[in-house]
């Protein structure tokens, strides 16, 4: 079993619930960008979804071995936005 964790402080700064995440994850055209390792060494990836409500969140995760920690959610910045919008026309053309 995985633990989940995230960094509440993150959520507050940049006004994220937690449904929010969930939301964004759950997305079916989530975009999934790999970010390399973090300072220790675990694979961090960042996702980019929209949630229910059509906010287009980017949610920084850590792979650790018994955790899964979000590092950061916030609105999706420029980078993030362009990518989920060729993403997103990339499956329409499917």
């Amino acid at each position: 079993m995985t633990l989940l964790t995230y960094n509440d402080d993150s959520f507050k700064r940049a006004l994220v619930s937690l449904d929010e995440v969930k939301e964004a994850l759950d997305d079916p055209l989530v975009l999934e960008v790999e970010e390399g390792e973090s300072a220790s060494g675990n694979p961090t990836v960042i996702y980019v979804g929209k949630t229910q409500t059509e906010r287009l969140l980017e949610i920084g995760v850590e792979y650790k071995e018994f955790e899964t920690h979000i590092y950061h959610a916030r609105k999706a910045n420029a980078k993030f936005r362009k990518l989920y919008e060729q993403h997103w026309q990339q499956q329409e053309l499917i």
